[in-house]
């Protein structure tokens, strides 16, 4: 039964090295044996259940969670494929076999085609065996860490919509543990905080760092090494350094430490890092995550203009850095950006070619106050809440739910063709952009704007309900 089988493995890259072992080799998948084989099963099972990729074997492929049940596959093989395959590969269908086929008085005559037989039927086995590749879906909330009634109720509400519509894994958006922080591997605030909340959902969780996961001020710098630290101790929680780099099929999750960068902790690093590493992936999507925004219409705003104090504040409260870190690195390379830091849900309009998302009401809300009125998709800070999202091909779906598993708001966006203009990096880890370059024989972006992946624009913009 494995002939059919393609195999499947997930690392985490972290610069030129690898956090984790590293992957196997995939074996190749075999010719006119395989074949045979593909001729003796029933067509359903050729063409859904038993045509699925697998995890390879080690401990890399706890990475992402594959014993989840699978839908049928999307590009399955029509019944008419395995007929064709039924008919051309006879069980003693073999390269060695068209040596004792008698030439033919003709070219092209039936001799010909019992020489080809073979080889037709390997290519289609082979064809038969490559996995269609299933959609991705995942959960995101931040400032989740109060282990308090509404993080425990967002959890059975994940866990719930989970059981209802799938789930890989969950980006775990920063200030994980709210207070004073995390003091040892072995504090309580783990199980109160993360293991018990979160109990119905037997998934991956990437957590990043917020700024209360450094401690209350003034921060305590060596404070996250224990969250890092429990990486190795908690089958679920996934932090094995400030910021790193997972990929699942093709889509690619770039997880930030906003906080260590705007307190000059790893700035320098972790900037070229991030370019390094966008500029290197060949993800279709691209999901860069932390825990500060970019744009909110929440109390702490937009980056540049943190707390709404401007060039008046030291640029590690107002955000200077951070802006300049979108601005220069991620604006049009990433396709979407997840962030929390503000306790409400929001969707605002994309910029840059990016579409950015703020879902930080993990255990409580905070007002949205639209200080520097970005025009939204979606605002609500009405109840705790969470996302869901899905990416399947080119597509990106988004749901907004409240803590009760209510649908609140639903959105979707299609990639659409390269555009116009582009970002144009001269070698890796160039940490800027160079001015825009018009390309010869495109057509203009959507919206005009330079970026290297381009403009997304909205496909549709679906309200489940008034909030």
């Amino acid at each position: 039964m494995g002939s059919c089988v393609a195999p499947h493995c997930s690392c985490m890259p972290y610069r030129s090295g690898a956090i984790g072992p590293e992957c196997p080799r995939a074996p190749a998948v075999p010719a006119a044996s395989a074949c045979k084989n593909a001729s003796q099963l029933p067509a359903t099972e050729v063409g859904h259940a038993r045509i699925v990729r697998v995890p390879a074997p080690g401990p890399s492929s706890r990475l992402f969670r594959h014993d989840a049940p699978q839908r049928p596959l999307a590009q399955s093989p029509p019944t008419n494929a395995l007929a064709t395959i039924l008919a051309l590969c006879p069980l003693s269908s073999h390269p060695d076999a068209a040596a004792t086929v008698k030439p033919d008085a003709q070219p092209g005559g039936p001799a010909m085609l019992a020489r080809l037989r073979p080889w037709i039927c390997a290519l289609l086995c082979a064809a038969l065996a490559l996995p269609a590749t299933a959609a991705v879906r995942f959960l995101a909330l931040g400032d989740a860490g109060e282990g308090n009634r509404a993080q425990y109720a967002n959890g059975k509400a994940m866990a719930a919509l989970c059981a209802r519509k799938g789930c890989d894994f969950v980006i775990y958006l920063g200030d994980n543990f709210c207070g004073q922080g995390i003091t040892s591997p072995d504090d309580p605030q783990f199980r109160q905080k993360f293991e018990l909340p979160y109990a119905g959902l037997d998934l991956p969780f990437y957590a990043m760092l917020g700024n209360h996961d450094y401690g209350d001020p003034p921060l305590d710098y060596w404070k996250p090494q224990f969250q890092i630290a429990y990486t190795w101790r908690s089958a679920r929680w996934k932090m094995p350094h400030p910021f790193y780099h997972v990929q699942k099929d093709e889509v690619a999750l770039f997880a930030l430490d906003t906080t260590g960068y705007l307190q000059g902790v790893n700035t320098d690093t972790q900037r070229a890092w991030l370019a390094d590493a966008l500029a290197i992936s060949g993800a279709k999507w691209k999901i860069v995550a932390g825990h500060h925004p970019y744009l909110s219409n929440g109390q702490h705003g937009n980056a540049g203009n943190y707390e709404g104090c401007g060039n008046l504040c030291p640029d590690i409260v107002n955000g200077a850095p951070l802006k300049r870190l979108f601005e220069d690195i991620i604006c049009g390379n990433a396709d979407i950006v997840l962030s929390a830091h503000d306790h409400n849900l929001q969707w605002p309009a994309a910029r840059c070619g990016t579409e950015f998302i703020v879902s930080g009401a993990g255990s409580k809300t905070t007002q949205l106050v639209g200080r520097d009125a970005n025009p939204v998709h979606f605002a609500y800070d009405r109840t705790p809440g969470f996302l869901w999202a899905s990416i399947d091909g080119n597509r990106f779906s988004a749901e907004f739910y409240d803590l009760h598993g209510k649908l609140l708001y639903r959105r979707g966006i299609t990639r659409a063709a390269p555009p116009a203009w582009r970002c144009v990096r001269p070698w890796p880890g160039y940490a800027g952009c160079l001015p825009a370059q018009r390309q010869p024989g495109a057509g203009s972006g959507s919206d005009g704007q330079a970026g290297g992946r381009g403009p997304i624009p909205p496909a549709e913009n679906r309200p489940a309900s008034r909030p």
